[in-house]
């Protein structure tokens, strides 16, 4: 854990003198073990979701998955590793104790997860994980611990330089990854692949059936998600951008100028719109950062550069269909259903203005307007077009001896059979559910924007007043979202079987899941960590390895920040944050080495 010696300005070349090197700091090795290893692991699991009790799952609570898990518990046992390491730091090192007070809303943070885990409504799910996510309590707390762990362990020039190499090797190895699965290879795909992944049991079992849910030229390394993949590229570009623009030698900043270019080119094609959000973020806070006079030298040459890279992105997308540029803008052409819910004495539906409700009367179906006026009287095997050719559908058939009214809308069949107690539609998984109202915010049309992430935000800021206090657990969102709302999954996702599992908003999720207090801790800390990143960076002269990577490590955090608002925090994107945030905030200490620079 310690260090053979301790420079000036410039360790190695005065220790040359002396006869002496400086010694690896091997404190480091989690840190590098975090940057260089955890991204890369893939590995099958299979694991129990348990949510064969609810009446919205459909299939086998017995699931696969290949990205998470084992990351989840690799980062779970390098944090412990984190964890035991620093008090024996600070017993050996106390005079390089840093002042914690940072720290504090982290601490807060950790204290209210810890609590949301513990009186969790699925206690299994916060200590273990679920859902393909497996962001438990324990790696949620890993997060604070690896970041306060850098932020007292970085020191000298070396150490700073060491971590620069990790970013470099997984950025490399990421390109590798990511230019075979522009071309369409994936490693996934050929039979040594999957036995390099599974056991020989598993490959028994599922050989030859691996395939990812992502698939066609979307760049998603091995991050399970393209979104994911696109977040982690902006943090890499960011830092590889920086380390290229102050740098002096001309062969390292061409080799880095080359793996930004490159970094940028894979983010196109995770075909990720958040990334552009989060780039331009980065790109305020870079601006911030070095001020005007350079800022205006930065956009002379950029630019040109920037329009260059775009003419040819465009082009390579055109080769695509511009399936990228098609993205750019949501289709706004929605089914125009307004109600869909099922009561004691019928199926009440309006569609585009129109209101019909359903009933099943003695073998047939009826239909009558709001009024109660009847419009259609439906026998088994008859049908009829309630709206126009491409509105709503109705027919009545029979299903093991009992009525049923069908309805066919937004390329969808719907089934509704009549209970005891009520009228009951019958989802993906074969159970019978009410479809009732779900409380949401009106965004007035627009809930269709970002891939239906307005939709989502539309259902959950309802929730937030219930978890003012206490979350509902890690890993545990898709058990307090409303997952009955089959008629909104219906119009924005036209499948009512799909499982919402996160907020697609960081800040929501984490309210939701560990309450409002754990959001605001973890917002207060976001802006603590910008305002002393940008007030240190501000007038550095950019030259030591501290300062350059101080400023791409800032940049990547704002890029990660701006792109919580899209995305939600995972085991994926996750530890590189945190890690260097904890780069930022050590690099704004002061040092020996600094001190006698200035």
């Amino acid at each position: 854990m310690g260090r053979k010696t301790h420079g000036a300005v410039r360790p190695s070349r005065k220790n040359a003198r002396s006869g002496q090197r400086e010694g690896f700091h091997d404190a480091l090795v989690p840190i590098l073990l975090m940057l260089c290893v955890l991204p890369l692991i893939v590995r099958l699991s299979e694991y129990d979701c348990g949510y064969g009790e609810y009446l919205w799952y459909a299939g086998s609570t017995i699931r696969t998955e290949l990205y998470s898990y084992h990351k989840s518990r690799c980062f779970v046992v390098l944090a412990v590793l984190c964890a035991l390491i620093l008090p024996f730091r600070f017993l050996l090192y106390r005079e390089k104790c840093r002042p914690w007070k940072t720290y504090l809303p982290l601490l807060v943070y950790a204290v209210a997860a810890l609590l949301s885990a513990f009186l969790s409504q699925n206690f299994t799910a916060s200590m273990v994980g679920n859902l393909d996510s497996f962001e438990n309590v324990w790696v949620l707390l890993g997060y604070a611990v690896v970041s306060f762990y850098a932020y007292q362990i970085l020191e000298t020039e070396k150490d700073y330089r060491i971590v620069w190499y990790g970013i470099l090797a997984v950025s490399i190895a990421m390109a590798v990854i990511g230019i075979l699965q522009v071309f369409k290879i994936n490693f996934l795909e050929y039979e040594w692949g999957q036995k390099l992944v599974m056991t020989a049991e598993q490959y028994a079992v599922y050989g030859g059936e691996v395939e990812s849910a992502f698939t066609g030229n979307n760049v998603y390394l091995t991050l399970y998600n393209p979104n994911y993949a696109g977040i982690f590229l902006t943090m890499l570009a960011s830092v590889s951008g920086v380390m290229a623009l102050t740098e002096k030698m001309k062969k390292r900043k061409l080799a880095y100028t080359a793996l930004f270019l490159l970094m940028l080119l894979l983010i196109w094609f995770t075909y990720s719109r958040s990334t552009l959000v989060a780039l331009a973020a980065g790109a305020v806070v870079l601006a911030a950062c070095l001020g005007g006079g350079q800022v205006k030298r930065l956009l002379c040459r950029g630019i040109p550069a920037v329009l260059v890279l775009a003419v040819l992105l465009i082009a390579v997308d055109g080769t695509q269909g511009f399936y990228y540029l098609n993205r750019m803008l949501d289709s706004p052409d929605i089914e125009p259903l307004e109600k869909l819910v099922t009561t004691e004495d019928a199926v009440e539906l309006v569609y585009d203005g129109q209101d019909y409700v359903f009933t099943i009367e003695d073998e047939t179906v009826r239909i009558r307007d709001a009024a109660g006026e009847t419009l259609s009287v439906l026998t088994e095997g008859k049908s009829v077009v309630l709206h126009d050719e491409d509105g709503v559908e109705a027919s009545c058939s029979d299903l093991d001896g009992e009525t049923e009214l069908v309805l066919y809308l937004a390329d969808t069949s719907m089934d509704f059979v009549y209970s005891d107690d009520g009228y009951y539609y019958i989802n993906t998984a074969g159970n019978l559910d009410q479809i009732t109202e779900i409380p949401a915010v009106d965004f007035h049309g627009l809930e269709y924007l970002g891939s239906g992430r307005v939709y989502i935000w539309s259902r959950v800021l309802p929730l937030l007043k219930r978890y003012l206090l206490i979350g509902s657990g890690p890993d545990t969102f898709a058990e307090s979202f409303p997952q009955n709302d089959y008629a909104g999954k219906l119009i924005y996702s036209n499948n009512t079987g799909m499982i919402i599992e996160k907020g697609h908003n960081d800040f929501l999720t984490k309210w939701v899941q560990t309450g409002m207090i754990s959001s605001v801790a973890c917002v207060i800390f976001y802006v603590l960590l910008l305002r002393k990143g940008i007030r240190s960076c501000r007038g550095s002269q950019n030259r030591s390895a501290a300062e350059r990577l101080r400023l791409g490590c800032l940049v990547a955090c704002a890029c990660y920040i701006a792109g919580m608002c899209f995305n939600d925090s995972t085991i994926q994107t996750g530890p590189m944050f945190w890690l260097f945030a904890g780069v930022v905030l050590s690099g704004c200490q002061p040092t020996p080495e600094r001190a006698v620079a200035k």
